[in-house]
Formats: C-alpha cells, structure tokens, sequence
C-alpha cells in the first residue's frame, strides 16, 4: 500500500499526488480528472475517501526497507539527532558509543517501483519512564521545545535542534536521500544509536531511589517521497526501540536497541502521519506544494 500524506496546507492551497489519484480512479473503475491549477485536486477528498484508500490498498509495496543494529561505537564525525547534551539525546552524538541502528529503503526491490526524486526516511519517536509515555520537555526540561510538536500520547516526530525547520533528517546531515526515476535509483539511508542518562529524574540507584527503573524509546522509521512524480507517497517502514535500566547505567553500558516490526505504508490518522502532520503545522512547513498544468 501506499499512501498520501495529509500535511499541513495553506489555506487556499492543496496538494496531491496525481499519480497515486490516477491509479485509484483507475482501479474505481472512473476517468482521471485533469488538475488545472494550483490548490485544485484530481480527488476532491484529497487522497483520504473510501475509492482513493480502497484503490491505493490495493497496491502493497512488498520488500523495501531493510535494518540492521550492531553495538558499534560511533565515529566522531557521525553525528545523528544531537541535543545539546551529550548524555541526553535521543539519537547519537560525537561522544556516544553503543547500538547503532542502520535504516535502508531500496526502491528497486518495491512493487510497485516508486517514481520519486527524492526518497527520504523518517522517524516517530515516544518516549517512556517505567512503562508510562512522558512528553520530552518533562523528560528533559531542555527538550521543552518539542513539546508542541507531540501529540497527546507524547509520540513526535524526531528531531534534535528545535531550531529545524523541515522534518527531513537528510536536511541536518543524518543519512542519504535516494531516488527512483527514468536516470536510475539509489538506496535513501538512515542511522541512530539512543543514549540517555535518565533525563531530570536520572536512573535509580542507592542516591537516587526516585529515579527511572527502565527508559524505552519507541521507535517507527517510515520511507517518504518528498520531490517528484510520487511527491507525498508513504512507503512501508520498520519499528524498533531503545531500551536502558539503572542496572545498564551503573554498569556503564549504552542501552540495547531492538528491532520490533515491519511496518505496512500508513494510513491518514496513523502515528507517522499524525506526527509529520503536526511538526509541519508548528514549524510552518508545507510538503509537495506545486501547481499543476493542464
């Protein structure tokens, strides 16, 4: 399956991914209709009726997305998602050595073959403290700033400096974009490696019996086409998550990461979409925004 993201639009502005409307038209069993100018869309629910949904379900990406962890240390100039703390972030910086977590999304094993410019990976992330979702800025007083860009189950879309303005981490130097068009394809590639040290409440220990027992990160890393043919277009993804104690703290050790699941394309409402949705909206980013000629 592949799906439309439903992002953030101005308000006299649309955008769609005519090829994906096509199909579902096609498949309903209707004529395609032309989109003439800007803000006018060849489904006039925007890609989220019951036709265009039924139709793009029809179309399940198989293969894809492969990942793999290791408990390599980082190199220094390998950063990730940085914080401005080295011992709290949710991804890894220069100083950080522990499981590393290798994304790849390969077009050239998707069915049906994306026609995409620009393939980027993106990620969700919900963190918790003893089994119950906490929002980042209560984790860590420093990360208050992401607070806005979480939903109300504290799940958001990953990113380090709130001071970012795209929700591509390919922006700010973490993994490589791919593509698959008429000149070829190329892998869209991401990497992590979570570290924390229990945020303002710390891990517990004999001096600290108010402290976190076990810290785990959710994680969903999802393929997205942010440029060209398919612009909009979710693909399938992977979930995994991050798990540190207070026995791994006092122990010196990282924290274990874990793949957890395969993940289908998502559906409007589900928790990338909701997330991407919701950083685009605080941050004022709008995703595939063009005119469309007769």
């Amino acid at each position: 399956m592949r799906m439309m993201a439903a992002a953030e639009r101005p308000p006299k502005h649309a955008w769609v991914n005519r090829r994906q409307v096509q199909r579902a038209e096609a498949a309903a069993g209707t004529q395609a209709r032309p989109a003439t100018s800007r803000g006018k869309s060849g489904c006039s629910c925007g890609g989220g009726c019951p036709k265009c949904r039924g139709a793009a379900r029809s179309e399940v990406p198989r293969g894809g997305l492969s990942l793999s962890i290791s408990p390599a240390p980082v190199a220094p100039g390998d950063r990730t998602e940085a914080s401005d703390d080295p011992a709290e972030q949710t991804t890894t910086s220069g100083s950080t050595s522990g499981n590393r977590i290798d994304v790849t999304f390969d077009p050239t094993s998707t069915t049906p073959t994306p026609d995409c410019d620009r393939l980027i990976l993106t990620q969700w992330i919900q963190m918790t403290g003893d089994g119950s979702p906490i929002m980042p800025g209560t984790y860590y007083t420093p990360w208050t700033c992401r607070d806005p860009t979480a939903l109300s189950d504290c799940t958001y879309l990953d990113h380090g400096s709130c001071a970012y303005k795209t929700p591509y981490p390919v922006d700010r130097g973490i993994g490589s974009a791919g593509w698959s068009n008429a000149s070829g394809s190329s892998p869209a590639t991401y990497h992590d490696a979570p570290t924390t040290g229990g945020g303002d409440k710390g891990f517990r220990s004999s001096s600290n019996p108010g402290g976190w027992q076990t810290v785990t990160y959710y994680f969903g890393n999802y393929a997205f086409c942010a440029a060209g043919t398919d612009c909009g277009t979710w693909y399938d993804g992977v979930g995994w998550e991050y798990t540190k104690t207070a026995a791994d703290h006092a122990a010196g050790r990282a924290g274990k990461a874990t793949a957890t699941a395969s993940l289908v394309p998502p559906s409007p409402g589900d928790r990338i979409i909701a997330a991407f949705d919701q950083y685009n909206s605080v941050k004022g980013f709008t995703p595939c925004l063009y005119s469309s000629t007769p």
